[in-house]
């Protein structure tokens, strides 16, 4: 084992995540390195159902004491667009296909070979916007991809669409999404991401109507906390040994 002379240090974090946990015995002795990959699809799943189902407006409606009558999204059968297939949303393809959905996506760059390991069709983002009824975001946030879904975006997506977005909140226009609520253009957006995290109490989006809004937190599950600090721990190890990052976002 080869030794280096550095520190390592640990952030505190609350609650406790790597701090009270055998990754970090791991930093003391070496091991095979395996490659986690980023899991908070069902997360994402779930928030497709909750906003198809109109699942929050219902819950509150019935623990007020009425018993309403509200037009759902029937998932089976219609088209999932999946803009970014890296972990995330290639298995969320895998996810939604086995729900019986159309899955198509667009990417950049896409690549035939990619296409055929998740086993989903690359479109042009046009078509993926005008004939998805819903579409799922999941790109790493970038120059090129700020601001990637803006006002005319939004309004190529048919109507009553679903929008999610697991990636980051600067790659959406937040305003021009607020505005497609108001109008009723969308059926509903799921959100896990926020342009400010915080998100302040009086945020524009929280206001609109048929949103469904959870705190990144898409990973916070025992199995998903542990994944991510074995990667952190692999991390460092390919980084003392002068290798690439094996899953590094950028």
């Amino acid at each position: 084992m080869t030794e280096h002379n550095m520190t390592v240090v640990i952030p505190g974090d609350d609650p406790p995540q790597i701090g009270r946990t055998p990754a970090l015995e791991r930093l003391r002795e070496r091991t095979e390195a395996v490659l986690y990959e980023n899991r908070p699809v069902s997360h994402m799943f779930g928030l497709m159902l909750a906003v198809a189902k109109n699942t929050a407006d219902q819950i509150i409606v019935l623990k007020n004491g009425r018993w309403t009558a509200v037009a759902n999204v029937m998932l089976q059968g219609k088209r999932l667009g999946i803009i970014g297939t890296s972990a995330t949303g290639a298995h969320l393809a895998r996810f939604a296909d086995q729900f019986g959905m159309e899955v198509v996506a667009w990417s950049y760059p896409p690549g035939e070979a990619r296409a055929k390991a998740i086993g989903v069709r690359y479109v042009p983002v046009h078509e993926l916007l005008t004939t998805s009824a819903v579409i799922s975001l999941h790109v790493r946030l970038s120059e090129q991809s700020r601001g990637l879904i803006g006002a005319a975006e939004i309004a190529e997506m048919r109507p009553g669409a679903i929008r999610l977005n697991g990636a980051r909140g600067p790659a959406i226009d937040t305003p021009a999404l607020v505005d497609a609520l108001h109008r009723g253009h969308l059926h509903g957006v799921g959100i896990e991401v926020f342009d400010e995290e915080l998100l302040p109490p009086n945020a524009a989006i929280a206001a609109c109507p048929r949103v469904v809004l959870t705190p990144q937190r898409a990973e916070q599950t025992p199995e998903a906390v542990s994944a991510t600090n074995e990667g952190a721990v692999e991390n460092l190890f390919a980084f003392l040994d002068g290798k690439p990052c094996c899953n590094a976002a950028n």
